[in-house]
């Protein structure tokens, strides 16, 4: 015959265990979107050749940062400056793959800690 109050024990100490274990992977996942963050505002904030990614052949012309590049028109009203055309599409890139790594993350998160926070609730009530 089995012990009751060992089997809640371990029970309870395994069910903490997936809290934190939850927890801790939605913070890590939090902290790889900020990561992806701080990229983007980098490459806005930074010149291109401060960082690793220089902006490719176009690099060696574009000194400003991008968010304060000087946007010039062409004859036919297009843009004509590549410095502004060729980082976004990676920018949109980083930020796309940031959001669902971001959500996951806060996701997991909360879910860690209410699940801790319940766990700790139960045991109060019972008065265990």
């Amino acid at each position: 015959m089995r012990d009751e109050r060992k089997y809640r024990n371990d029970l309870e100490r395994r069910f903490l265990d997936n809290a934190l274990k939850t927890r801790t992977r939605g913070f890590w996942l939090l902290v790889v979107a900020a990561l992806l963050w701080l990229y983007v505002l980098a490459r806005l904030l930074l010149p291109p050749g401060f960082l690793l990614a220089s902006g490719g052949e176009h690099g060696a012309g574009c000194d400003d940062p991008l968010l304060f590049e000087e946007i010039r028109s062409g004859y036919d009203d297009s843009i004509s400056n590549v410095c502004v055309l060729e980082p976004w599409p990676m920018i949109f890139a980083v930020l796309a793959l940031s959001l669902p790594i971001g959500m996951a993350g806060a996701i997991l998160y909360v879910r860690g800690v209410l699940s801790a926070n319940l766990s700790h609730y139960v045991r109060s009530m019972t008065g265990r």
